[in-house]
């Protein structure tokens, strides 16, 4: 059975025809007027065999689905895709860090040919879906206007690819999180390995919450800058608890720190001499009024 792109053998599959515009950043269903962000539609696909209730209202996946789609293929090879694009991916990253393009990483991955004619490797005998595009002016919920690409899809493995590979384009991608494992949908210029759902076993904190707390607990675990930052901050704080410190004086201070330490920093990652990191973390002390 295909899975990414058509199936050349299973002619007898319940056949839709469901018309899709395709915009800059999403794509609207039938006379829906609520554009879909890229990408949505594939998150909410991947997360079906943990979701407490069945497609949303309104879901294309209801359309396909409700008529006899099956979905479980086109999941697991999703799955193995994404996973393999992103199995060893940094969590997060960094501050000036370069945020590879997504066509870089797939190329680098040996993903590359199978984005195009055949379903994701699965079988060299199932190509990938041939759409007809038409195009129309679309006038969006806010009255402006928009030139749209119009296709009609009558099954759900063509319309996930479609929506996925110009997701790719766009910058839209879904992403597994790493501390709950449930799938969440990545807008262009983010880069998160946490989702923004409640954690398991909280009631507010979420997963991106916790990710930002365990990344930052370790930034300052492995850097004696940031040690000796946080434990200038955590002094300072604490007279604004005990009122010998007004808020505003706190929160001048707290610039000023931040401006030292960034540039510390900068000095101790541009040495590898042990002797030269421990003059810049000493200097840092001192302007900080920790030594």
């Amino acid at each position: 059975m295909g899975v990414l792109g058509k199936d050349l053998f299973d002619i007898s599959r319940p056949r839709t025809h469901v018309k899709v515009q395709f915009g800059a950043t999403g794509y609207w269903v039938e006379d829906e007027p609520a554009v879909i962000p890229y990408g949505t539609t594939l998150t909410e696909l991947l997360n079906l065999p943990t979701a407490k209730t069945a497609p949303k209202p309104g879901s294309i996946l209801r359309t396909y689905l409700s008529a006899g789609e099956d979905a479980a293929p086109i999941r697991e090879r999703y799955t193995w895709f994404l996973e393999n694009l992103f199995g060893d991916a940094v969590p997060e990253k960094k501050k000036g860090q370069r945020k590879k393009p997504l066509a870089e990483l797939i190329y680098s991955r040996g993903l590359d040919a199978l984005v195009c004619g055949v379903s994701l490797g699965k079988d060299s005998e199932i190509d990938a879906p041939q759409v007809n595009v038409q195009y129309a002016v679309l006038e969006r919920e806010d009255e402006t206007h928009e030139l749209v690409e119009k296709m009609y899809f009558d099954h759900l493995a063509d319309f996930i690819y479609v929506e996925f590979m110009k997701g790719l384009q766009k910058g839209f991608i879904p992403k597994r999180c790493a501390n709950c494992g449930r799938w969440f949908l990545q807008e262009p210029g983010l880069t998160y390995n946490y989702c923004s759902q409640v954690a398991p076993g909280e009631t507010e904190l979420t997963c991106r919450d916790i990710g930002s707390r365990a990344s930052f607990r370790d930034k300052v675990r492995n850097n004696e800058i940031w040690q000796i930052h946080q434990r200038a901050y955590k002094k300072y704080f604490a007279r604004t608890k005990k009122g010998t410190m007004t808020k505003t004086e706190f929160e001048v201070w707290a610039r000023e720190a931040e401006l030292l330490r960034d540039q510390a920093l900068e000095k101790y990652k541009g040495t590898r001499s042990a002797e030269m990191r421990a003059a810049i973390a000493k200097e840092l002390g001192v302007q900080l009024n920790l030594l």
